[in-house]
């Protein structure tokens, strides 16, 4: 195995530790706002989401990407664009699994129909956040 792919797969590793994370984050948060709150689906998926990812880059961008720009940065802008990206495909993907997909009205669906969407959102944040929000030319 090569020096760079030994490194992409730590930081593969690393994304994937503070993902956990930030998963059990945003499931935790979603039901509260959507179980115990009563929050509509849309609304409980974007504040939940919305919160890990507040974590996500405050842990994420030194621990794995080894940043060294300012919070409040390009980068931050950057990352905020792939995240919001990913959000409304979330919300939109949640629609879908919940409505004609039927995930939904049992603790089981409703699960396995959020568990998806953090997969899926989960790939298109890694692609977007490591080639284009944190660069590589500052992952040395």
């Amino acid at each position: 195995m090569s020096i760079q792919t030994k490194d992409e797969l730590i930081i593969m590793v690393k994304f994937a530790a503070v993902g956990f994370v930030t998963a059990t984050i945003e499931s935790a948060s979603y039901y509260v706002f959507f179980a115990m709150l009563s929050m509509s689906r849309p609304v409980a998926q974007a504040l939940s989401y919305t919160l890990g990812s507040i974590v996500f880059y405050a842990i994420n961008r030194k621990f794995a990407f080894h940043s060294t720009e300012k919070f409040l940065s390009k980068e931050f802008l950057k990352y905020a664009v792939v995240s919001f990206s990913s959000l409304l495909f979330g919300i939109g993907l949640m629609m879908v699994l919940s409505g004609p997909m039927g995930l939904s009205g049992t603790p089981i669906k409703e699960t396995l129909a959020k568990g998806t969407v953090m997969f899926l959102t989960t790939i298109t944040n890694y692609l977007g956040q490591r080639l284009w929000a944190f660069g590589k030319e500052r992952r040395q």
